[in-house]
């Protein structure tokens, strides 16, 4: 498992410092997702894509509104603790963006 967990790690580092667009976080956490539960064809499997298509609607929600630079979110997750202590979390569900933050400060959304 210490290899897919490496994968996991450069997947997210990935997603974090070279992906600027929503499209681009998209399809990175959505081939995360299939590298570590491809063909399982499982329940799991199905609540990990929600979660992916949650996402990818809420950056196509977040895209026009440029009046702000940062939003916080809350998403419904799923976690997976390993035998090693690590925990791994996987959005599941659609998010509500709970306040947003633009060059006069954050405002409840």
């Amino acid at each position: 498992m210490s290899g897919a967990l490496g994968g996991f790690s450069a997947t997210i580092l990935g997603l974090i410092f070279v992906t600027s667009t929503p499209a681009g976080v998209a399809v990175g956490v959505a081939s995360l997702v299939a590298s570590l539960f491809g063909g399982v064809g499982n329940d799991t499997g199905k609540v990990i894509q929600n979660g992916v298509s949650a996402m990818t609607e809420m950056a196509r929600t977040l895209q026009p509104l440029t009046r702000y630079d940062l939003f916080q979110i809350r998403f419904p997750f799923l976690e997976f603790s390993l035998q090693n202590g690590t925990i791994i979390r996987f959005v599941s569900g659609k998010g509500v963006i709970e306040r947003a933050h633009s060059g006069s400060g954050w405002e409840i959304v």
